[in-house]
């Protein structure tokens, strides 16, 4: 029996003339994408074509019997000749990240609120860029599958896409995140976002659903020990105890309104601001009292305010003020900075070490594989969420299991797994079983009544590297 194909740009049903064998939707859980290809053949009388003619931007969406199998927006298309009396348009389309990222992020995103802390939960910034940047267009984007995840450092963006910004806070958070295929954002752990294969068991030498499957041992890519570099955390005494920085940092001239500070400050709580006139009292402004703001979210440069209030900028490691300090009035910073010089940690994974040793003998190898990278991402942070931030990258580059395979039938999605079951494959390294989890989904019509898969598929959820 034919699937039922409903293809619709912008509202338009376009099935009818589509070739049902061009279409191909491919997702991938790793880069966090979807596309879909597909040609249209649209017939012409006279000047005019029978149906709109397909145009890139546009909402596009792929159901068959009853399923969304892609939902995005149109990204390109391309027309050639078809005959006498028609056209064909090749239909290149991309998931909702375009639209998703029209409006760019800016500054310290935290829930707005009047309790403002040093940290938040990863889900609740996450849901502070989706109401305070993409929900500015007419889209409002679901969050009610957004996770609260651990608590972080506030995060300050200087105008990135909110793609870009939610990446950074996924890998300080271990979390996977995408957008769904009704406009919802999708946070949660990496873990957490597989879900069982349409068949969650197979045994090789019986089953009849895998074809040509493909396995390969992946050992260039292991590292057990490494070094996570550019990383800054509050600076800190040897107690552990954040340390502040009294500055006094310039005499006011009466109209400059910008101070620049010597040290990059970590965050608003903390940080005490103070105005002394050559006569009378001094003012104190402070996120406790209401005078001390966030810089880019509370005010902005040439926004016209002319209020008694200071603002922090840290991108710009500087204190502005709404109205400027009166002249030959002092003016000085206490605050929290980052660490001047981030520190390098190592961080080793032993039981990768071990495995190592027992493969390639002691004879050869102490089965050490080290490994730098940077994290500038993470700014304001803890010892221990740095050394988590290492932790996550080494499990990402231990000794696994890739391969590919090909199954017929539909309900195939990436971020699958399954058992798998064999004692012949590779001797017998796979007698007790292993899960392998699908990275990679392509997918196309082998006949108009089957879907025809080809899938990625890794002993762990990050796949190949």
């Amino acid at each position: 029996m034919a699937l039922t194909v409903t293809l619709t740009i912008g509202g338009t049903a376009y099935q009818a003339y589509t070739r049902i064998e061009s279409i191909s939707v491919r997702s991938s859980l790793r880069d966090r994408s979807g596309t879909l290809s597909f040609e249209v053949v649209i017939p012409y009388n006279g000047a005019s074509p029978v149906v709109a003619v397909p145009r890139a931007g546009r909402e596009v969406i792929l159901t068959v019997d009853g399923t969304k199998e892609f939902a995005g927006v149109t990204q390109r298309v391309a027309e050639s000749s078809a005959g006498s009396t028609s056209y064909a348009y090749t239909v290149d389309c991309a998931d909702y990240t375009r639209w998703f990222d029209r409006y760019l992020v800016q500054g310290v995103k935290i829930p707005d609120g009047d309790d403002e802390t040093l940290t938040d939960t990863a889900g609740n910034i996450v849901r502070s860029i989706v109401t305070n940047t993409c929900d500015q267009g007419p889209i409002t984007w679901g969050q009610s599958l957004i996770q609260d995840g651990p608590t972080i450092p506030q995060q300050t963006y200087d105008f990135e896409s909110p793609s870009s910004a939610i990446d950074r806070i996924a890998k300080i958070a271990g979390f996977a995140w995408y957008l769904d295929y009704d406009r919802n954002v999708v946070f949660k752990p990496i873990n957490g976002s597989t879900s069982p294969a349409p068949v969650s068991s197979l045994t090789w030498e019986t089953q009849t659903t895998l074809g040509d499957l493909i396995l390969e041992e992946v050992g260039d890519q292991i590292t057990n020990v490494v070094f996570i570099k550019d990383a800054k955390s509050v600076a800190t005494g040897d107690d552990g105890t954040p340390l502040s920085f009294a500055e006094p940092v310039a005499k006011a001239d009466g109209y400059s309104s910008f101070f620049s500070l010597g040290y990059e400050p970590a965050t608003y709580n903390g940080t005490t601001v103070t105005v002394t006139p050559t006569s009378g009292s001094p003012t104190v402004y402070t996120t406790t009292n209401g005078g001390l703001l966030r810089e880019n979210i509370d005010g902005k440069p040439g926004d016209g305010q002319t209020r008694d209030k200071a603002l922090l900028c840290l991108p710009n490691w500087g204190v502005r003020f709404e109205t400027p300090p009166p002249a030959n009035a002092t003016v000085a910073v206490t605050y929290p900075y980052l660490d001047i010089k981030p520190k390098v940690n190592r961080v080793v994974n032993g039981e990768s070490i071990s495995e190592v040793i027992s493969r390639e003998g002691t004879a050869y190898s102490d089965g050490v594989y080290e490994d730098v990278f940077s994290a500038a991402e993470l700014v304001n942070v803890s010892q221990d969420a740095i050394k988590a931030r290492a932790e996550l990258y080494l499990s990402t580059r231990a000794h696994k299991w890739v391969g590919t395979a090909r199954v017929l039938g539909s309900g195939w999605r990436d971020g699958q797994v399954f058992r798998l079951t064999s004692d012949r494959r590779f001797g017998g390294a796979f007698a007790s079983g292993i899960d392998l989890y699908v990275t990679d989904v392509s997918k196309r019509f082998a006949t108009p009544d089957q879907w025809m898969v080809d899938l990625s598929l890794s002993s762990d959820v990050y796949g190949e590297l």
